[in-house]
């Protein structure tokens, strides 16, 4: 009973400690537990810095602006630098973000918009907002992360329907770009329920190069003649000879960012169907 009640003295004790008000946050929501590290809603009514976000640990983390404003421009900022140095101490670089609400995947740095968006913040110990122009009443920020290999299931992933085709005509039509977290490869299905005219279709996998700010094609499949459902693949040591006759296949390590595509010709082609992709571990 003694030991009961010693144990229940030193519960008291520690949630009696105060909780920093700018703490962050590992909540759970029973019974499941949310490994997300959040730090509350900021409100800047000028120009300047947020408070800093600690990322120890963290890998992806997501920064959410708002507030009300004709006029913005932002950076996320990030330091490496211990947290026993103070904010105004360490030494800040600015990292490039990707926004959420548009689909796009190529990278920016100047944050002019409200809207969610994603930073690597794998090997910093702190990330911030440096906002640099506000015209406006106020942006506010708040960022979250998840801890860097905790949250990742090493499993396929499915990411859905891409491409609808409603009697299609001639023409070629790209997916929203994706991001590849970890995925080796991918095999992307083209499923044809109605092939009217007398059509010759292709689809395939593209691949961004940051570099040269274009896309690239990797793998086309095969004609697509008719309804049916056709797949290709990309997977490291994947032997093209080895895959199904209605499928095409290719030895190859999916890149960072890719997108589907499917080209529709042929004569007065008119091609019903889907296209969806599966990210592959």
């Amino acid at each position: 009973m003694r030991f009961l009640r010693l144990l229940a003295a030193a519960a008291a004790l520690i949630l009696a400690v105060p909780v920093l008000a700018n703490a962050q946050s590992y909540p759970t929501t029973a019974p499941t537990y949310i490994p997300n590290a959040v730090l509350a809603s900021q409100s800047l009514t000028a120009t300047g810095v947020s408070k800093s976000f600690i990322a120890q640990g963290l890998g992806v983390s997501t920064v959410k602006i708002g507030g009300t404003f004709s006029v913005l421009a932002a950076t996320v900022q990030a330091t490496n630098d211990p947290t026993s140095i103070a904010d105004t101490s360490a030494t800040w670089v600015t990292l490039n973000v990707y926004p959420y609400s548009t689909g796009s995947q190529t990278p920016v740095s100047t944050l002019t918009a409200a809207g969610t968006y994603r930073v690597d913040a794998a090997g910093f110990t702190r990330i911030r907002l440096n906002v640099s122009s506000l015209t406006g009443t106020n942006v506010t920020v708040n960022f979250s992360g998840n801890q860097a290999g905790f949250f990742k299931v090493q499993q396929n992933l499915d990411v859905g329907n891409l491409l609808s085709l409603t009697a299609q005509g001639a023409g070629t039509l790209n997916s929203t770009a994706l991001i590849n977290d970890d995925g080796k490869g991918a095999t992307c299905t083209l499923s044809v329920t109605t092939s009217g005219g007398t059509p010759s279709s292709t689809f395939g996998i593209q691949e961004y190069d940051v570099a040269s700010s274009t896309w690239f094609t990797v793998l086309t499949s095969a004609a697509v003649t008719t309804t049916g459902t056709y797949k290709v693949s990309v997977y490291p040591g994947l032997l093209a000879s080895a895959v199904p006759a209605s499928s095409t296949g290719m030895n190859w390590h999916l890149g960072r960012q890719f997108r589907a595509f499917v080209t529709v010709g042929g004569t007065t082609p008119a091609v019903t169907g889907t296209l969806g992709c599966n990210v592959l571990n």
